[in-house]
């Protein structure tokens, strides 16, 4: 799972960009408009199969015999490795002010390292499908906690979708079904949306003194250490494991799902998702980026042999629709 760069809270600008119309531009400059609209939505949906890929991954690596905190430590700290050159650079080229600073810790120790430390938890004993959808209610969690402080309702579209995202829930728990759900893998799914939660609402802060991209690689960095500090503290269990890995059946060492999950699931994910964020706007990216969910399922059905009852389906068409409204709303 991963969040994406291009939700709406995460660029403050969405909403103020003029409006210019198409009969005032040349032909060339909407030519070259739609090609970069094209190629953007071509890295969004890149980057959403690409964050969606490292459900399965840690899935099998668990399998195998590793322990949630290793399987995340070995995401975020081969990530954190391989966007270090970029991380240094967006350091020395602008030096962060001390308030861009800690929100960059912050949000590598609660929307990184968090995040994926109970999304790891939830899929070892979730199907990866439902725990990500679980982890989806995060903006109906914004919606709530907002209703809850404020006291004053949202508009119409954003109280729809927040209804139609617990009926989602509801469907996929599936609570009346054959299949049990895991009472410690729902707990570790709603901590994880939490912790998605927390990624929007830190992301909603204009950071002046630091880019995307040394967000990102910083987060990394901040997660890493902090999964690190707690497992060589022995407060997490750092369980690793040599036996091989089985992934669509095939069978391969931990090192080539390793880099599967470094390479693809995280540089690559971030790295075309900024991309697309800046040639669709955060908006457009966003509602795209909700195709992880899809890849997600496919890629459980097609590598574990993980697959959801139509009730679940249905729920997570519900919640998507809900997530949908919401953001719409939000992003309105």
């Amino acid at each position: 799972m991963g969040p994406h760069i291009g939700d709406p809270a995460s660029d403050p600008h969405a909403g103020s960009r003029p409006t210019v119309t198409v009969e005032n531009i040349p032909g060339s400059l909407v030519f070259e408009d739609r090609r970069t609209t094209r190629a953007g939505l071509l890295m969004a949906v890149v980057s959403a199969a690409a964050f969606a890929s490292s459900g399965p991954i840690a899935a099998a690596l668990l399998e195998a015999g590793w322990s949630p905190s290793a399987t995340a430590l070995l995401r975020l700290g081969g990530g954190a490795v391989v966007m270090l050159p970029v991380t240094v650079i967006g350091f020395a080229r602008r030096r962060p002010s001390a308030t861009d600073l800690r929100v960059a810790m912050v949000y590598g120790v609660v929307a990184v390292a968090g995040v994926q430390f109970a999304f790891f938890n939830a899929i070892a004993t979730l199907p990866v499908g439902i725990a990500l959808l679980i982890e989806y209610l995060a903006p109906t969690l914004i919606v709530l906690a907002t209703w809850a402080r404020t006291r004053k309702p949202p508009a119409s579209p954003t109280v729809a979708g927040t209804a139609l995202s617990l009926v989602g829930l509801v469907l996929v728990l599936d609570l009346t079904g054959v299949a049990s759900i895991s009472a410690s893998g729902l707990a570790w799914a709603l901590a994880a949306a939490v912790g998605l939660a927390a990624y929007y609402t830190l992301s909603a802060r204009e950071l002046p003194t630091m880019s995307a991209l040394t967000l990102a690689g910083t987060g990394l960095l901040v997660g890493s250490l902090v999964l690190a500090i707690l497992g060589v503290a022995e407060v997490l269990p750092l369980a690793a494991s040599e036996a091989p890995v089985e992934l669509g059946g095939v069978t391969m060492t931990w090192p080539w799902a390793a880099a599967a999950m470094i390479l693809i699931s995280t540089v690559a994910a971030y790295t075309f998702g900024i991309a697309a964020a800046k040639r669709l706007g955060a908006r457009v990216a966003s509602f795209v980026g909700l195709s992880e969910v899809v890849f997600a399922v496919v890629f459980a059905w097609v590598l574990l042999d993980q697959r959801l009852g139509l009730i679940q389906v249905i729920g997570g068409f519900a919640i998507l629709g809900g997530v949908w409204l919401v953001k719409r709303d939000r992003g309105s």
